[in-house]
């Protein structure tokens, strides 16, 4: 019997300009504007520079980022404020389950 050998992906490194948008894989998600990655010979020089939309400036390793071609392939979607969100829990103004 042959052993089957997971099938990898290769990783490409983006190839994006200072403004582009890109999408974070890691938690909270989503959208990005990429503002910069790090200069050579500057510590780490894996991470990129970028503007979250609900976090806001962060600095976080390329490995996190792909591009939206990418996010659109494996399926991921933006939801916007109109879309209502079905809630199982009853609150109070405060909170509270009712």
């Amino acid at each position: 019997m042959q052993s089957e050998e997971a099938q990898w992906e290769e990783i490409i490194p983006l190839d994006v300009e200072q403004g582009d948008l890109i999408w974070m894989e890691c938690i909270p998600g989503g959208l990005c504007i990429f503002l910069g990655a790090a200069e050579e010979g500057q510590e780490p020089s894996d991470h990129y520079t970028v503007y979250h939309y609900k976090n806001g400036l962060l600095k976080m390793p390329d490995y996190y980022f792909i591009s939206l071609d990418e996010a659109c392939r494996l399926g991921y979607t933006v939801k916007t404020d109109e879309e209502e969100v079905p809630n199982d829990w009853e609150t109070t103004p405060y909170g509270e389950q009712k």
